[in-house]
């Protein structure tokens, strides 16, 4: 079998293969189910129903902005196993923030949109001054971030128990 490549790619080369890609998985789809005397819309919404759950969506919110955090450093070549680490820092600023500023109890209430809000912004900062920690290290004191990375998600990890079972307990 002979196989040519093109001169020149098409302009929408990328997207007319996904499309076409998408269209070819959603007949197969269809020709298997439609075996098994099931209409494929029926199954296609049990199946929709059964993976959109909120904790499901909670993961998959999770687990993409990790993957993006990730992205950044897998782009400069560099490795990144302090996602970890950085996902549990960026809690921080939602436990102290619902904590402290939003307490209906105390008068110190502000909507809860707005503490959400300030839990997301302060969380991604913090989380990238964590990370921004490790790259310091690599570049000034020439020390491999794949170490130093699984080690302060060990110190980030001790640090939250910490403060969750001793300063901010039973607020």
């Amino acid at each position: 079998m002979l196989v040519l490549r093109r001169k020149k790619e098409l302009k929408y080369g990328a997207m007319v293969v996904s499309g076409l890609s998408l269209l070819l998985g959603l007949l197969i789809y269809v020709a298997i189910i439609g075996t098994f005397g099931v209409s494929p819309l029926d199954a296609l919404t049990s199946v929709a129903r059964a993976f959109v759950t909120p904790t499901v969506v909670k993961d998959l919110l999770v687990l993409s902005m990790l993957g993006y955090a990730l992205l950044v450093a897998f782009k400069a070549s560099l490795w990144n196993i302090g996602g970890e680490g950085q996902f549990y820092i960026s809690m921080l600023p939602g436990i102290v923030f619902t904590l402290y500023l939003f307490n209906p109890e105390q008068g110190g209430a502000i909507p809860p949109f707005a503490v959400v809000l300030l839990s997301v912004i302060g969380g991604s900062l913090l989380a990238a001054a964590w990370a921004a920690l490790a790259g310091a290290i690599k570049a000034y004191l020439q020390i491999d971030e794949v170490p130093v990375t699984v080690i302060m998600n060990y110190v980030v990890y001790y640090l939250l128990n910490f403060l969750v079972w001793g300063p901010l307990k039973g607020k």
